[in-house]
């Protein structure tokens, strides 16, 4: 038999070793795998919030924003902090016909926003700071409403929702409701390893 007795070495050094690579793996896992349920949180909230206001709920009214927090239970969401955002907007495919019932010839002259994809509302409820819209960001929206005029949004360039028809196919005067919904995941980081993580869903409805 082989004789062991001028074998040296340490376990604690092979140990060490294997923990530079285990633990990375094993935390960055933890870090996914909180994030996956975080996830699936957000889309349900998304879903939720976002049928409710293509039937009509106002989300820029008091009552129906109380509504919201109680549909992210779970999340940490509030009205003036947390760590999430929801940006409900209406988008209009911009037809002839909205052009003229605004004053203006059909035509890209008279009607620069003509056959594109424009916000007609747009507003946000909870930590507005941590995310924006994927879609744009209209300069024009009533800060209170979220409403924007035709007179705006018929030949503001900042009112378009560019990307929207990558998504879907639109016909010309035809709106969509769409309610986007974004969590920062902050308390899942890793320093130096996984940071800036968050959770992104939307709704179209």
């Amino acid at each position: 038999m082989p004789d062991k007795r001028h074998e040296l070495g340490s376990s604690a050094i092979e140990f060490a070793f294997c923990s530079l690579i285990l633990m990375p793996l094993l935390l960055g896992g933890l870090s996914v795998g909180f994030n996956l349920v975080r996830a699936t949180q957000v889309a349900q909230f998304t879903r939720d919030a976002g049928h409710q206001y293509a039937y009509g709920i106002d989300f820029t009214q008091a009552s129906a924003q109380q509504m919201l927090v109680m549909l992210a239970t779970g999340l940490n969401f509030s009205l003036t902090g947390g760590t999430g955002v929801v940006i409900f907007s209406n988008v209009l495919m911009v037809g002839p016909n909205d052009c003229t019932s605004g004053g203006l010839q059909a035509n890209t002259a008279s009607c620069p926003n003509l056959n594109q994809t424009v916000f007609t509302r747009w507003y946000r409820v909870g930590n507005v700071a941590v995310y924006t819209s994927t879609f744009g960001t209209p300069t024009t929206a009533n800060s209170t409403t979220g409403i924007i005029s035709s007179s705006s949004y018929l030949v503001d360039s900042s009112a378009r929702a560019n990307g929207i028809t990558n998504l879907m196919s639109m016909s010309a005067s035809q709106t969509i409701y769409l309610t986007e919904v974004y969590f920062s995941s902050s308390d899942y980081n890793i320093a130096g390893f996984l940071t800036g993580s968050g959770v992104y869903a939307r709704a179209i409805f």
